[in-house]
């Protein structure tokens, strides 16, 4: 993915021990390769990280103007404790995406990403 751009979908599957770093890359190097040709794209997230939703993550995916279909996660830190300015920001976000028809929000496990310990092993869909 990081060597090409113009895709069309992404299906992002997230290993457990997938770093920060890797989700960082993605959103500043490899999402915007693909912002103007990116129709859907699915982050389904089962742990708390930088792969959740976030402000880190607002700014590329607000560039991806095609977005048709887009499904995130975010983290249950962020819903547990500030629940309206997590929803709030997702949907504000959305609302820049002009042709954006489908939008999924999730909310990710709980769990330690080292042992596992407290690991649902799902997610719960929020919206």
């Amino acid at each position: 993915m990081s060597s090409c751009s113009g895709m069309r979908d992404i299906h992002l599957i997230i290993h457990k021990y997938k770093t920060d770093d890797r989700a960082y890359q993605f959103y500043t190097q490899i999402l915007p390769r693909h912002a103007h040709t990116l129709t859907s794209l699915k982050i389904p997230v089962e742990r708390d990280g930088l792969w959740c939703f976030g402000a880190h993550a607002i700014h590329a995916l607000s560039k991806c103007k095609q977005l048709i279909s887009l499904t995130v996660t975010v983290t249950h830190k962020d819903l547990t404790q500030k629940p309206f300015e997590t929803i709030t920001s997702v949907i504000n976000m959305a609302a820049e995406l002009p042709l954006l028809s489908d939008l999924s929000i999730f909310t990710s496990g709980l769990g330690c990403d080292i042992c596992g310990v407290g690991d649902r092993g799902s997610q719960d869909e929020i919206y």
